[in-house]
């Protein structure tokens, strides 16, 4: 999980300590350039993935797993806002931590 990183020197590193024939799987966004070295890439026969986001099949895989009560979601703290709180919720949104979420919904303000 790449984060949001905005220095991307741990990325680099975590490539060049793959083995002839590695794979590194990046998910998120970064805030700077990567400066991937082709070159090394090549002769070393890397290989970069990348993802931005989730597919539909992921997201049903998680709902399921919920749903069955195999993975709890107790942990995570919501804050949730009425959708004409809108600027306020991407607000907070942008100061998440560990494990928050925001989430606005038409009706009433029901922050946990």
């Amino acid at each position: 999980m790449v984060g949001q990183a905005s220095d991307p020197n741990a990325t680099l590193a975590t490539l060049k300590s793959l083995r002839r024939g590695g794979r590194l799987v990046l998910m998120g966004s970064m805030q700077t350039p990567l400066p991937v070295p082709y070159g090394e890439m090549l002769r070393n026969n890397w290989e970069l993935i990348r993802h931005f986001i989730y597919s539909q099949a992921d997201y049903l895989a998680l709902v399921s797993l919920v749903r069955s009560g195999l993975l709890s979601l107790d942990a995570v703290e919501v804050m949730t806002f009425p959708f004409m709180e809108l600027e306020a919720a991407i607000d907070r949104a942008g100061q998440m931590e560990g494990l928050q979420s925001t989430v606005t919904v038409f009706g009433e303000n029901k922050n946990t």
